[in-house]
C-alpha cells in the first residue's frame, strides 16, 4: 500500500524548478496547456523480460498526444525521456513539442509543471509526477499503458499499479 501522506513532505529545490523554468520560456501560453509524454527506455527494454519489455512502442505515445490535440487545440508537449537521441530523432520537428532531458530529478521537475496532465510511461516517476500535477489541477488528463509494465502480455503488473484518475489505453 501506497503512503500519500509522504508526497505532503516532497518539495523540488529552487535549482530544480529553475532547470524546469528554462524548458518552459520557448512556450507560449497557459500552464494548463502543458502536457509531459514520459519516454522511458534505458532499462525498459529489456525489463521485466528480454521476451516482454516495458518499453512503449513510439506509436503509442503519438496516438495519445494525438488524442491530447483532439480535446485541447492550445496543448503543448514537453518530451522527457533518458534516451534523448531516440527522441530528438522522432519528435525534433513537431512545432508543439519541447524535449528536455536532463537528470531524473530534472525530468521529474518539468513533468510537474505540465498542470495539463500527461502521457505516461509504466514508470512510477510519471506516476509521482501525475500524482503532483492533480494537487493543482485535479481535473488534469493522464494517460498511461493499459496493464502498465505488462502491456505486451496483457495482464496488470505489478497488479496494483491501477488508479481511478489515470486513463489507460492499450499499446499493443
Amino acid at each position: 500500500m501506497i503512503d500519500y501522506g509522504i508526497a505532503e513532505c516532497i518539495a523540488l529545490d529552487h535549482k530544480n524548478k529553475e532547470i524546469a523554468d528554462q524548458y518552459f520560456s520557448a512556450i507560449q501560453g497557459d500552464e494548463a496547456d502543458r502536457y509531459f509524454v514520459h519516454v522511458r527506455r534505458g532499462d525498459y527494454v529489456y525489463w521485466p523480460n528480454r521476451e516482454s519489455p516495458a518499453v512503449l512502442p513510439l506509436g503509442w505515445s503519438r496516438a495519445q498526444m494525438n488524442r491530447i490535440r483532439g480535446r485541447n487545440t492550445n496543448a503543448q508537449f514537453i518530451v522527457v525521456s533518458d534516451d534523448k537521441p531516440y527522441v530528438d530523432e522522432f519528435f525534433s520537428n513537431e512545432k508543439d513539442v519541447v524535449i528536455a532531458c536532463s537528470d531524473m530529478i530534472g525530468d521529474f521537475s518539468v513533468m510537474t509543471k505540465c498542470l495539463g496532465g500527461g502521457v505516461l510511461s509504466a514508470s512510477s516517476l510519471s506516476w509521482w509526477a501525475s500524482y503532483f500535477i492533480r494537487r493543482d489541477n485535479p481535473d488534469a488528463l493522464f494517460i498511461a499503458p493499459r496493464y502498465w509494465a505488462g502491456s505486451r502480455n496483457k495482464k496488470w503488473f505489478p497488479e496494483c499499479i491501477c488508479t481511478s484518475w489515470i486513463n489507460y489505453e492499450d499499446a499493443f
